[in-house]
Order: C-alpha cells, then sequence, then structure tokens
C-alpha cells in the first residue's frame, strides 16, 4: 500500500463493521482514526479511508443468562448507535472520507448468541448494499456538502430483484461474475490444489492446465 501510494496510485481502504453491538460501535471508529493517524505519519496522501456502517437491522430472539460472558444486548443496540453517531459527528470528517450508513427499519430477529461460531446469521440485503459501498466510493473525492439519504424501493414487497439494486446492469454482471468464480474455485481449483500437494508442477498442470498461467 505505502508503496502504491507513494507511486501515485489511488489506494482505498474500506471500513466495514456496524456501531450498534459494542465491539463495532467503540472499534470501527476507533480502528478508523488509528489509520488516519498512520497514514499521516508515514505521509501517505492518495488513500482514501471510507467506510460502510451498519445501522441496527435486526434483534435477537432470547436473551443471555446469568452465567453468560462478555455479550452484546439488543436493548443496547440504540444506545450504542447513538454514541458511535455522536461520535462520527464531531471527527467522522476527520478520520474518513466518505461514510455510508445503512440500516433497516424492517429488523429481521436473530437467535441469540455471543458471537464465534456459535453466530450463525443469514445474509442480510443491508449487507450487501454496505459492500456497494466499495464500488460507489471509487473515483470519489472527499466533499463537504455531498451529504444524502437515500431510501430503497422494490417492484415486489415479497422479493427482491436485480432491478431493485443500485446500477443493477452493473451489479448483477459483477456479482454473477464473483458467484461464478466462487463456484469453480469450491468445486474445481481448490479440490485441485488439495490434490497436487507433493506433486511436481509438470505433472499436475497435465490435469489442471490452468495452474501453468499462474505457477
Amino acid at each position: 500500500m505505502r508503496q502504491a501510494a507513494k507511486g501515485g496510485d489511488e489506494v482505498y481502504i474500506h471500513m466495514f463493521g456496524s456501531v450498534f453491538g459494542g465491539t463495532g460501535a467503540s472499534g470501527v471508529p476507533t480502528v478508523g482514526r488509528l489509520l488516519r493517524n498512520w497514514l499521516k505519519d508515514e505521509e501517505i496522501k492518495s488513500v482514501r479511508l471510507n467506510a460502510s456502517l451498519l445501522l441496527p437491522y435486526f434483534d435477537f430472539k432470547g436473551h443471555a443468562s446469568k452465567n453468560t460472558g462478555l455479550h452484546s444486548e439488543a436493548s443496547n443496540f440504540q444506545l450504542n448507535t447513538g454514541a458511535a453517531l455522536q461520535y462520527l459527528s464531531h471527527n467522522g470528517a476527520q478520520d474518513f472520507d466518505r461514510v455510508y450508513l445503512l440500516g433497516s427499519n424492517a429488523k429481521v430477529a436473530y437467535n441469540f448468541s455471543i458471537g464465534g461460531i456459535s453466530q450463525n446469521n443469514g445474509a442480510h440485503l443491508v449487507e450487501l448494499l454496505a459492500a456497494l459501498g466499495l464500488r460507489d466510493s471509487i473515483g470519489k473525492t472527499k466533499q463537504v456538502q455531498d451529504v444524502a439519504a437515500y431510501t430503497l424501493s422494490r417492484n415486489d414487497k415479497a422479493s427482491v430483484n436485480w432491478s431493485d439494486l443500485p446500477d443493477s446492469a452493473v451489479t448483477k454482471r459483477a456479482l454473477v461474475r464473483g458467484a461464478r468464480l466462487a463456484m469453480v474455485w469450491r468445486y474445481n481449483i481448490s479440490l485441485d490444489l488439495a490434490a497436487a500437494d507433493g506433486q511436481p508442477l509438470k505433472r499436475f498442470s497435465v490435469g489442471a492446465p490452468w495452474a501453468t498461467h499462474f505457477y
């Protein structure tokens, strides 16, 4: 990153995290400040530091027991969010070039979890939109007055279609390519690499000709 930035290339750091649970509410703004200070100390100026921050979009079903260790409480989500947004309103412009805030009033209910491997939340549209913030930020510089609020509508209240997403044509093409690559990696390339352990490259490439393009 240092080499690319000092060579004149624009480098993007895009952070993702929630600001309502606890770890994210305090961690994301703090990491943003640490990164910004490090960039200043290293005199790296051509780095864009952006963030997609998630506001409450889910609740927990159930509660923690008396013996539960460190965990988040759904009853504190709004309080945590308020504290994080208050901090960002005063310091966000100093730390981030662009910030995307995304949430949903229609909250999905997940089973209570303390995190880690026990937390198995399903994918959510808000998370996809947060990822699309990275695409939107490419090529855009910080503008003090560039503040906007958007609402997402859909043609069918029972489902979300490609046409409902921002820049749907480009988004669909890119996500389809990504999904195709993920499937090829999972069911082809990763299996080839596992079978290649201990084999000479020449022998391995007979059954996996794609390897010669990378090795």
